[in-house]
């Protein structure tokens, strides 16, 4: 069964650091790399670095999952209008 999650996502880049955030829907108990594929990247050609996970061959930019909440399902339609 699937759910909503509020996802933030911690993006670092040189010395830049900033935060994503979005109304995602997984199934229950996603890994971070699951997270991140979907919510971030876009793509499966990621690997592990430090604290979280970069494009492989880029190197540049540092994604990891800053934050995540399960959304009860009569709240999501009040978070769309948000976010």
């Amino acid at each position: 069964m699937k759910k909503h999650y509020l996802i933030t996502n911690e993006i670092r880049d040189g010395e830049h650091e900033y935060h994503d955030t979005g109304l995602w829907l997984f199934n229950e108990n996603p890994t971070e790399k699951e997270i991140l594929i979907e919510s971030f990247f876009g793509h499966k050609e990621i690997e592990k670095v430090w604290d979280g996970w970069e494009e492989k061959g880029f190197g540049y930019r540092i994604v990891s999952v800053h934050s995540i909440k399960e959304i009860k399902e009569e709240h999501v339609d009040i978070l769309k209008l948000y976010l």
